[in-house]
């Protein structure tokens, strides 16, 4: 939580550390430099997650977006959900739910991932996204 109230790259890699299955990431200071710049380059989504860290529901969809799920059902289109079956910042039972909510959804879920699919399973993940892009 500290790298969204001081996104220092010394906090990213902390926070890189939490969130991946992958040890390896952790140890990664360009990609923590990378995390850094990205969220210092989008104050909103900074000062959106620390309202949403502030509130005190971790668990629970950001407070900003308490409106969403009835609109999910709403979605018309196909939706590919994938998520890391050892996500520890959002759980995989968020994915199943998000997959109840959305008709046309499909959930993929990657064993020994965090919360980074795309970066710990890479070549599975574009794999994954291209099929899915491709088919639709």
């Amino acid at each position: 939580m500290r790298a969204y109230f001081d996104p220092s790259p010394a906090d990213f890699q902390a926070m890189v550390g939490a969130l991946a299955h992958d040890p390896a990431l952790a140890e990664d200071a360009d990609l923590a430099r990378a995390r850094s710049e990205a969220a210092l380059a989008r104050p909103d989504h900074l000062e959106n997650m620390r309202l949403s860290l502030s509130s005190g529901d971790l668990n629970g969809p950001p407070q900003l977006f308490q409106d969403l799920p009835p609109l999910l059902a709403e979605l018309t289109v196909p939706t590919l959900i994938v998520h890391g079956r050892n996500d520890r910042a959002v759980h995989f039972e968020n994915a199943l739910r998000l997959m109840a909510m959305i008709p046309s959804s499909r959930l993929y879920l990657i064993n020994n991932c965090g919360h980074w699919a795309q970066m710990e399973h890479a070549e599975e993940f574009n794999r994954v996204v291209h099929e899915f892009i491709s088919a639709h």
